[in-house]
């Protein structure tokens, strides 16, 4: 019985192509079930990991087909030279890379450009977010809502918990927006020094 390595295929069918290459449909099935005799762990593919070593069944039900053939066996990916036989290193061109500096400046100035556009995206949805506070809490001491609420005890005392926890939402939003403010100040400074140093 040959020896082969599972590949990858998506399908028993595909590894029979491979191992035994064209067949006719009731060929084909034949492989498939002797490969699934020999190979029990075929039955769930997505276990498998390419290079698992699986056994190939002669069939000699296929006429006169070889044997399964182990695939080629993969070139050495390093392509080494010969260390006697060096170029001499002024044959060779030089390629011109920026200087590091320039490439680190180049950079702070697209992660300032990114930060700018961050600021200005955040800060829209922090004005949006006072703004829907503040309609809320417009709404909640409306005089007519007032009226309405006070005619049930249970109302009432939702309204006013309602008006508490959207002053304190607010307080909460402002405080984010501060604080990422100051973060990206900070980090503004240091790509501003960065980029100039």
């Amino acid at each position: 019985m040959a020896k082969f390595q599972y590949q990858g295929e998506r399908d028993v069918g595909e590894i029979a192509d491979r191992v035994y290459g064209r067949l006719t449909a009731r060929q084909r099935d034949q492989a498939i079930a002797a490969l699934l005799r020999a190979n029990p762990e075929l039955r769930d593919l997505r276990r498998l990991r390419p290079g698992t070593e699986l056994e190939a069944p002669d069939l000699p039900d296929l006429g006169d087909r070889p044997a399964p053939i182990e695939p080629p066996g993969r070139p050495d990916p390093i392509d080494r030279p010969d260390p006697i036989d060096r170029p001499d290193p002024g044959d060779r061109p030089q390629a011109t890379r920026p200087a590091i500096e320039a490439t680190d400046s180049g950079l702070a100035g697209q992660v300032l450009d990114a930060l700018g556009a961050f600021q200005k995206v955040i800060e829209s949805r922090f004005d949006a977010e006072l703004q829907r506070l503040k309609q809320q809490q417009a709404t909640l001491g409306n005089a007519e809502l007032a009226r309405l609420v006070t005619a049930d005890p249970g109302l009432e005392k939702l309204a006013a918990q309602a008006s508490k926890d959207t002053e304190a939402r607010a307080g909460s939003v402002d405080k984010q927006r501060q604080a990422l403010s100051e973060i990206i100040r900070q980090a503004t400074a240091v790509l501003e020094k960065s980029r100039e140093g």
